[in-house]
């Protein structure tokens, strides 16, 4: 009896699932894809490919399949499967009709009553959503369309490219991945997204899963995580959508029962963040149906030219539910074009989950352990969006190249294409990009090289010319790199040599792309010059110009003997501690020299040390200096990959408190003080109206016994033409007008990003996405200490460029002006979150 209830059970496992497959055809005999097709009265559909071809793995029996396409009539067909059998679907074009609609007193097209209905229910909606699951399959895949034959005036060659999934003329898949994720949803704000398999063509990576919704009922609509705009994009049934769009009322079709509206939708101006396109909603229902719109460049769009957006939901009986969404993309930077389609399937709504308290936390994302494990035949038994041919050759292809090259690595033949790979040393890099090599090996590999000497090489009032040689070696010890760093640097003019070392021994608490766990532990001794200011307010290369084209010797030195330990570790709940024993036998530098090589500005130059400060040059003095530093940046957000954890940001502030007490007599120490500081640093993105980008702190002395004007609070000054330290710093001061041992003073910074809110209604300004910037810098400390800073500027000039008009308020003087030139904008930005150098790779055998 029991053997006969387990039969029964498995009974309906045992049959073998059909292939229904088939392509469908718009009434002209046209491919028509990404069209969605299901089993009516089942909530499980798929999707058309590209080429128009769909594929469902049924049980034998009867069905009725359903087409659907947005702009096309619904089409059932009924079926008895029972073998794996063809069946193709012609659609006809969706007849619209307005008979059914009549038209406003006023002269009102009808569609503005429909987007008013579909606002009112969206709004009576975002209060009543209750928690669910679903089922997500996406399908990524990037392709370069044109390749350029030469950039930057060098020539690409295009046959080495072939490798890369592109053919010979530089076309062909160059991303392509797939994966099967499960999304949780408990309103208004948990939300968790669980990848559970994932396939990369050529990896055994885990590809990039966004977007996973785009939600029209958000007023603001975010797409790829602001990458396409900070500002994001207005929904058509925003709360306040009839003051930015224009709406008319194509006509209406029906699907089952029900009434569809179509709408046309456009801005009423042109450089807004706006759909373009139709949008279909309900009769009665008053929600979305389906959407096809589009977005170009004179929707400050960024980075691609063009995005289009297909969404089409299905109902279920209660609710309207989306069952596909395709997002297109098409761009051309420098002559490289690329395409890219991002195909989403939903199924398996349900709607009384089982979440526990595990269910939502700060994980996001989380990557199941084993989301790489499924073979290609079990993604051939649950794609929803069949493989097209070149899909099925990019795949084929990769991973056999993969394969081979995964079963080769770590052998001596690897390490031998490696060594090959990287060439003979070239003398004469050392003096433009410096050398950095690998030494590829199966037991002792390490990493060494010099940093360029010609970058390395400046000049000041003091040393005259003066060139920093700095040669380096790292090698990892299980999770530990170790770094020795060597700084060397010798004075022309004044024959000084300043030799200086440094060891860096970082410990990773997980895997390399992690920092959280990171410990850093740093010992450093030797010779050096350094600026008063610890912060560096002027970089080397700068000052070079100022001096020697116009005398300005901006940077102020001193030498010094010194010993430091430093440690250093981050914790993943946002937490970052930093401590330093420093220890400096300090001595005074004298300018040298007052060449110049415009003569007439060779009476410019000034003392060399902070002048607005102290009378006279400093005298030699140590100094044993304890640093403390914490911060914490509360409502972290994670992504969760199989070995490791990385940060998706928090939208809190960055609060951190900083603490320095300098010791009397200990190692014949002069300095004497207590110096304490709090600063909350943040941004806000505020959408429409742009980004808030804020600094804000307060600070001053415990105790001032003794303090040098080395270990004074400093604030970062700029006297130059470019701009400087944008967050930290003002852009009119002297480099020292505003350092102080203050009991407490305070420091604000707020910059606004309008982000082309206001410039896209000029012209030649909207046309070209330049857009304002304008913010201010103040400095108190009592009645008569204090400073003001204003601006206003213009960025993403040429998408790399920036131009602010500063003017300087001091009490007692009249306004300084200054135009200050800069990075900014959508490239420009990126220029300034490198500007710090490239960071060394140490090669590790894995």
């Amino acid at each position: 009896m029991r053997l006969f209830i387990c039969c029964l059970l498995l009974w309906p496992f045992t049959a073998v699932a059909q292939q229904l497959s088939g392509t469908i055809y718009t009434s002209d005999g046209d491919l028509l894809p990404f069209a969605s097709v299901s089993v009516k009265g089942r909530q499980d559909g798929v999707s058309a490919n590209n080429n128009a071809r769909y594929t469902l793995r049924l049980e034998p029996g009867t069905y009725t399949v359903v087409c659907q396409h947005l702009g096309y009539k619904t089409q059932e067909k009924q079926v008895q499967v029972k073998e794996n059998m063809e069946l193709d679907f012609i659609l006809q074009k969706q007849e619209l009709t307005l008979e059914e609609v009549s038209v406003s007193s006023d002269g009102e097209n009808p569609a503005y009553r429909i987007i008013r209905a579909a606002i009112k229910r969206k709004n009576e909606l975002s209060g009543k959503s209750v928690p669910y699951s679903v089922m997500r399959y996406n399908k990524d895949i990037l392709k370069m369309v044109n390749l350029p034959d030469k950039i930057f005036g060098q020539k690409i060659d295009k046959n080495e490219m072939e490798g890369n999934g592109l053919d010979s003329m530089g076309r062909g898949i160059l991303y392509l991945s797939e994966a099967l994720s499960k999304i949780s949803f408990d309103p208004p704000k948990k939300f968790k997204l669980d990848v559970l398999n994932s396939r990369v063509s050529g990896s055994d990576q885990f590809g990039f899963n966004f977007p996973i919704f785009i939600d029209l009922n958000q007023n603001n609509v975010i797409i790829f995580l602001e990458t396409f705009n900070k500002r994001g994009f207005i929904s058509p049934i925003a709360d306040g959508a009839i003051n930015y769009y224009r709406f008319r009322l194509l006509g209406t079709f029906f699907e089952g029962d029900k009434m569809i509206y179509s709408i046309e939708m456009k801005p009423r101006r042109r450089f807004e963040p706006l759909f373009n396109g139709v949008i279909n909603i309900v009769d009665g229902d008053w929600v979305i149906h389906s959407v096809d719109a589009y977005l170009t460049k004179e929707s400050q769009l960024e980075l691609v030219d063009t995005l289009k957006l297909q969404q089409l939901k299905m109902h279920d009986g209660n609710k309207w539910l989306l069952r596909n969404q395709v997002l297109t993309i098409r761009g051309n930077v420098l002559g490289f074009e690329v395409s890219g389609t991002f195909h989403n399937v939903y199924n398996d709504y349900n709607f009384s989950p089982e979440f526990t308290k595990k269910t939502f936390s700060n994980v996001i994302i989380e990557y199941d352990t084993a989301v790489v494990s499924k073979p290609k035949t079990w993604w051939d038994t649950i794609r929803p969006v069949p493989l097209e041919e070149e899909e099925v050759k990019n795949y084929q292809v990769k991973d056999s190249i993969y394969t081979v090259e995964k079963a080769n690595k770590n052998t001596q033949a690897y390490i031998d294409s490696l060594r090959k790979w990287q060439g003979k040393i070239k003398p004469h890099k050392l003096l433009l990009s410096g050398i950095h090599r690998n030494h590829y090996s199966l037991t002792n590999s390490y990493s060494w090289g010099v940093e360029s000497v010609l970058w390395n090489t400046h000049y000041n009032s003091v040393e005259g010319l003066n060139m920093t040689f700095i040669p380096y070696w790292s090698k990892w010890y299980k999770k530990n790199l170790v770094t020795v760093e060597g700084n060397i640097r010798y004075g022309f003019l004044n024959g000084h040599l300043n030799p200086a070392l440094k060891l860096e021994i970082r410990k990773r608490g997980g895997d390399q792309i992690t920092a959280y766990g990171n410990r850093i532990l740093t010992f450093s001794g030797g010779k050096s010059v350094r600026q008063f200011n610890p912060s560096n307010p002027i970089s080397e290369f700068n000052n070079t110009l100022s001096t020697f084209l116009w005398g300005n010797n901006f940077m102020k030195i001193y030498e010094n003997n010194f010993a430091s330990a430093e440690y250093s570790r981050s914790w993943e709940s946002g937490i970052r501690l930093n401590m330093q024993a420093l220890y400096e036998d300090r001595l005074p530098l004298d300018n040298n020299t007052n060449y110049v090589l415009i003569k007439k500005h060779r009476n410019q130059f000034t003392p060399n040390y902070p002048f607005e400060k102290i009378p006279q040059q400093f005298t030699r003095h140590q100094a044993v200096v304890l640093h403390t530093s914490i911060s914490i940046q509360p409502g972290q957000k994670y992504i969760v990959f199989p070995k490791s954890k990385v940060s998706m940001g928090s939208s809190w502030p960055v609060f951190t408190f900083d603490y320095s007490k300098g010791f009397k007599d200990v190692m014949n120490s002069d300095v004497d003080f207590d110096r304490w500081k709090v600063t909350i640093n943040g941004n806000k993105n505020m959408r429409i109206a742009g980004s808030l980008n804020y600094r804000v702190w307060a600070g001053g002395f415990f105790n001032s016994a003794a303090v040098p004007i080395h270990d004074h609070w400093h604030f970062n000054g700029n006297l130059t033409d470019a701009l400087s330290n944008l967050t930290n710093g003002f852009q009119m001061a002297s480099y020292y007008k505003l350092s102080n041992t203050e009991p407490v003073f305070g420091f604000a910074h707020v910059e606004h990003h309008l982000n082309g809110l206001l410039s896209n209604k000029i012209p030649g300004f909207k046309k070209m996405n330049i857009q304002f910037v304008t913010g201010a810098n103040v400095f108190y400390a009592n009645q008569n200490f204090n400073y003001t800073e204003v601006f206003f500027g213009l960025e993403n000039i040429m998408k790399v460029l920036r131009v602010d008009l500063v003017a300087g308020l001091e009490k007692g003087r009249s306004p300084q002006w200054g135009v200050k030139f800069g990075a900014g904008g959508l490239f420009g930005n990126f220029v300034n979150a490198f500007q710090g150098g490239r960071r060394r790779q140490t090669f590790e055998l894995k």
